[in-house]
């Protein structure tokens, strides 16, 4: 075979070559920037690097630093690698950055239930307030069943201004100024208002929907509603669905995916973010 035969099938295995390391480096990246993994239902889906939206809904996709994800009739469950938990509610839009044990999330629009453990610190925020929940613990846990520790809130934003609600644990939320800062404690709320009226914070009373999400969002261990914590068996995200999506195994049984939607699914955006009479 002469040398100028030979060409095609150089070019051939240098272009295979080439292929294979470009899949091993993006693998190596992406890994390196492995979050977690989501699972959507109906219309949910979750931004690709090339800035496409591609559907999610009954599928297990992995979440990476500066993931975009949104919703609109459907919900999202998100469970990063040590076992903190977001789910997403209906008519939401955020942005998910950091690493393991430390996150930040910016909520555009809608609603989420946080359910965090003590290793982990989180930031989200909105256009009207921030939310801080500090790491109490310098360990960051492995997934594992819920834990009566965690740190659980509800954060809602409908456009004009922010709900923030702690079902369990301490938090700190700063409005848009950073000149007002408010630490909330368990069992209470606050609302944030908008620009027109300053971005004041005021003390709210604590829904019974934020309670709901939240029990479905742990399994009905830290905020064991009656109802809500019947169907959170199902629609929590358990050790076994958390340990499943990360590792890129089955979906999220279809039950879980069925309470979440009639549950609210954490962070139910059809409760106006509005406060409600002290």
């Amino acid at each position: 075979m002469s040398r100028k035969s030979l060409r095609p099938v150089t070019a051939i295995v240098l272009a295979i070559s080439f292929l294979a390391y470009s899949q091993l480096v993006l693998s190596a990246e992406v890994t390196g920037r492995l979050l977690g993994a989501a699972v959507g239902s109906q219309d949910a889906a979750i931004k690709t690097s090339l800035g496409t939206w591609v559907p999610i809904a009954g599928k297990t996709y992995p979440v990476v630093d500066g993931a975009g994800l949104k919703t609109q009739t459907g919900v999202l469950l998100i469970a990063m690698k040590d076992s903190t938990k977001i789910n997403v509610g209906k008519k939401s839009s955020l942005t998910i950055h950091g690493k393991s044990g430390q996150y930040s999330v910016k909520l555009d629009s809608g609603g989420i239930v946080f359910v965090l453990p003590e290793s982990a610190g989180f930031t989200i925020a909105t256009r009207t307030a921030s939310v801080r929940v500090q790491a109490t613990k310098g360990t960051v846990q492995k997934v594992r069943v819920n834990s009566q520790n965690d740190r659980v809130g509800v954060v809602v934003f409908d456009g004009t201004g922010t709900r923030v609600s702690s079902i369990n644990g301490d938090f700190m939320v700063v409005n848009a100024t950073g000149l007002t800062n408010h630490a909330l404690s368990k069992g209470s709320a606050v609302y944030v208002a908008g620009v027109e009226e300053g971005f004041a914070v005021k003390k709210v009373q604590l829904a019974e929907e934020d309670k709901d999400d939240a029990a479905a969002a742990t399994g009905g261990v830290v905020a064991g509603g009656a109802a809500a914590g019947g169907a959170a068996a199902a629609g929590g995200l358990s050790t076994g669905a958390v340990l499943g999506m990360v590792a890129g195994g089955a979906a999220l049984a279809a039950g879980g995916i069925a309470a979440a939607n009639s549950s609210g699914g954490g962070g139910s955006t059809l409760v106006p973010a509005s406060p409600s009479t002290p």
